[in-house]
């Protein structure tokens, strides 16, 4: 018997050893000699690595596209400012035509294996992938915070806000775009941007979906979150049906009730933008994509009033490149309109003071919108949540959450998709290996290489764990030893530097020693003017290890193996859609939005990057009993209050001035309407199915708001400190007709006044929308690529 077990080991190691490719110094006897020795030691190197930031695989294209290096190229067809949800969707589409050249001019670099953690999420807020914006002082909110100033969230980023967000995908109420075309915007009513959201989609959701409003095939990849169990969605949606919420899915025929969150994963991984668009174009020879490159203006003749092309800032020195068709902004609601002023186009009050020549006197940077939400509702549960609670979740008749459905959506869709982007398969190279020493477990599927083809592998198999990560092939390309690319080590200049003389003391007053200090400063909520060169990067990132620390090895190992676990999420349970009895109208219309996330309190990773006071932090998230818990943030969909965006200087490299007026309406319509979120909030923690968990609300109070208990004067004194501005920005750049106040853009997104130019991000949309804006930005660039093509008759 001895002798046949040994027979059996040899000739299974003489079967890996001739179907098994590894590097020479690796072979299959060494993983069987430390097989287990060493497993350990490699999950450190995981641990490691992932907080050293190497560039991820996913975006190698950047290191290594021919494309890149048009060396002598000095005029594009297009040039697109801004690699976000939008932008992305809007360089794939347009570089479908052989003929036309496109160029994608990005500040911020590539993604990081690290940012494709979902979890990293809360971290990411406060990273050198975001802009660090900050509200100037508000009067009547965001009083909680570091002076009394709102953080404002936006990616920079190779995938702009979908490289650092939640993931959730809304695509809003089809009320909200049918008022759109009440206003008589042709062309974007619910019935012509809904085929635009189908067109988009990949769907493989499984819970509570409705199979005629998806898609399957598109770009972009939607999922539920791969919890572990549902054990708390499962209780919260039981919650709902006792005060009258049902269970939906809100990218559906309904649109009032809460639902299991839809969002933009991949086996767990994030899958921004950049993953869904611009992985599967950089192939093409007519596509340029430039990260790392930061916009300085837009090229508009005094004459003729046409945008020619845009300077930007690239590897120290600025730029020129021509467009001899369109300039196209879509750098988000921030800094389109800041590029717009600084370009000549804005109001003729704000830019003559500062000596910039108008090109176009428009309200660009008016009538600014963000959505608010108030972060003081912390619940904690007495009793521990159970894993047979997993059991319920596919019994009918005790809960709402329906029998999972496995079979794809092959919805057709009405408008074309010119050049369908599939999603990878992962089909092994050889036969399954049976593993000799460990026989109750599946065999190994030896995959190419890259962590998302090796999902399958089981824990056993994982030894040689950094080659299955792909850190290592990493180390001998172009990325310096601090971990971060080096802007010139992405692709040589696209043109010889322009001859640049008047706006040089610009650039003098920023040395590299000062951007460097200011960039790793662990308060960077002090530099409020502060934006840096781009291409002038801190040395080094160090990302909170307690993130990795407070999960288990088998946690960690379950998220590499399964794409499932902690990790493949932000915490977010259910999402809820809710008309409140403060609703000033009779239409089924949301006012507010539940986002409801699962917390391990006092930990209150929910609360970072949101500037709060030090102070105001403590007392909510340190001194407790560790108790599992959740926290119900209350967005306000549709604020009454309206903001502005102006010019602090004609510094490019300095920070717009943002004042959203948060919560700032005469009649305190917005401060009454999250009164009444709050208290169906509270409704839903004191149904049966929660009040059975022993489920209560966290008796901290805010100092200020402290008088004894919590009535409805303290809330309201409460949503003044602690909500918060989502980053949810519209209206800077509105699209409407040319006679109504503020118009910027025209229905085709062509600004007024300005040939050759237009505007394709959240900054159009004219009023406030029924959800996130990640989806409606990356449907405004769809239809910005037919408007275009249409218009170049294509």
């Amino acid at each position: 018997m001895a002798h046949r077990s040994l027979l059996l080991l040899v000739a299974s190691l003489l079967l890996l050893s001739t179907i098994w490719t590894v590097d020479a110094e690796f072979s299959p006897f060494d993983m069987v000699d430390d097989y287990v020795g060493n497993f350990r030691s490699k999950l450190d190197l995981l641990k490691r690595k992932s907080l050293e930031q190497r560039i991820s695989q996913d975006f190698d294209f950047l290191m290594h596209n021919e494309t890149l290096a048009f060396g002598e190229a000095e005029e594009f067809d297009f040039i697109i400012v801004g690699g976000g949800a939008s932008g992305a969707a809007l360089a794939s589409r347009l570089s479908e035509e052989p003929k036309w050249r496109v160029l994608l001019l990005e500040a911020g670099g590539p993604e990081t294996e690290t940012t494709r953690v979902p979890a990293m999420h809360p971290h990411l807020l406060t990273s050198p992938y975001t802009w660090g914006y900050l509200t100037v002082p508000q009067k009547s909110a965001c009083l909680g915070m570091v002076d009394k100033r709102c953080s404002i969230i936006t990616g920079k980023a190779l995938g702009g806000d979908t490289s650092i967000n939640d993931m959730l995908f809304t695509r809003g109420h089809p009320r909200d775009y049918d008022i759109w075309s009440d206003k008589g915007l042709k062309g974007w009513c619910w019935e012509s941007v809904y085929p635009y959201f189908k067109k988009m989609e990949n769907a493989f959701l499984h819970h509570e979906f409705d199979k005629k409003f998806h898609h399957y095939g598109g770009p972009v990849h939607l999922e539920n979150p791969p919890h572990s169990d549902y054990s708390l969605a499962a209780h919260l949606l039981q919650a709902g049906h006792h005060i009258g919420l049902d269970t939906i899915d809100y990218n559906g025929k309904e649109h009032l009730g809460l639902g299991i969150p839809q969002v933009i994963t991949s086996h767990g991984k994030r899958h921004s933008v950049a993953k869904a668009y611009l992985e599967h174009a950089h192939h093409r020879p007519n596509l340029v994509i430039i990260p790392n490159s930061h916009v300085l203006e837009v090229l508009v003749s005094p004459h003729t009033k046409e945008a020619s092309g845009v300077k930007y800032f690239h590897d120290g020195k600025v730029y020129m490149e021509k467009a001899c068709k369109e300039v196209i902004l879509a750098a988000g609601a921030i800094n389109t309109p800041h590029i717009l002023m600084l370009s000549g186009i804005g109001p003729r009050e704000v830019l003559e003071p500062l000596g910039i020549p108008v090109a176009a006197d428009l309200c660009v940077g008016c009538f600014l919108q963000d959505q608010i939400s108030f972060m003081g509702l912390n619940f904690v549960f007495d009793l521990p949540l159970h894993d047979s609670v997993h059991e319920t979740l596919h019994d009918p008749i005790h809960n709402p959450i329906h029998e999972p459905i496995h079979i794809p959506i092959h919805e057709p869709i009405h408008e074309p998709i010119h050049e369908p982007i599939h999603e990878p398969i992962h089909e092994p190279i050889h036969e399954p290996i049976h593993d000799p020493l460990h026989p109750h477990v599946d065999p190994i599927r030896v995959f190419r290489h890259g962590l998302d083809a090796r999902i399958s592998i089981p824990i056993e198999h994982l030894e040689h764990l950094e080659e299955d990560v792909a850190y290592e092939e990493h180390l001998h390309r172009a990325i310096s030893l601090d971990g971060h690319h080096e802007a010139n080590h992405v692709l040589p200049p696209l043109t010889k530097p322009m001859e640049y003389h008047v706006e040089e003391k610009l650039f003098e007053e920023h040395s590299e020693k000062e951007h460097h200090n200011r960039a790793i400063s662990h308060d960077r909520h002090h530099e409020p003017n502060h934006v840096l060169p781009p291409l002038i990067e801190p040395k080094e990132y160090h990302v909170e290890e307690d993130l990795f620390m407070e999960h288990s090895e088998e946690e960690l190992i379950d998220y590499l193996r399964y794409g499932k676990g902690p990790l493949s999420t932000t915490g977010l349970e259910v999402v809820g859609f809710v008309k409140t009895a403060h609703s000033r109208d009779r239409t089924p219309y949301p006012d507010v939005q539940f986002l409801i996330k699962r917390i391990k309190y006092p930990a209150c990773h929910h609360f970072r990057g949101l500037n709060f006071r030090p102070d105001l932090h403590d007392s909510f998230c340190k001194h407790h009993q560790p108790l599992e818990g959740f926290n119900v943030e209350v967005v306000l969909l549709h604020p009454v209050s309206r903001g502005l965006l102006t010019l602090h200087d004609r510094d490019p490299f300095h920070q717009p001035r943002i004042n959203p007026e948060a919560l700032n309406d005469e009649d305190d319509i917005d401060v009454e309407t999250l009164l009444a979120g709050v208290h169906e909030a509270l409704k839903l923690a004191e149904s049966p199915a929660l009040h059975e968990l022993g489920a209560r609300l966290v008796h901290e109070r805010v100092p200020e708001c402290d008088l004894g208990h919590f009535d409805d004067e303290y809330w309201r004194c409460a949503i003044r400190h602690m909500s918060v501005t989502k980053g949810n920005v519209i209206g800077t750049s509105r699209m409407a007709s040319m006679m109504e106040k503020g118009a910027v853009v025209d229905q085709e997104l062509r600004v007024y006044g300005v040939h050759k130019l237009r505007v394709a991000d959240a900054g159009v949309i004219p009023n406030g929308m029924s959800g996130n804006l990640m989806a409606p930005e990356i449907m405004i660039g769809e239809r910005a690529a037919d408007l275009i093509k249409k218009e170049w008759m294509i």
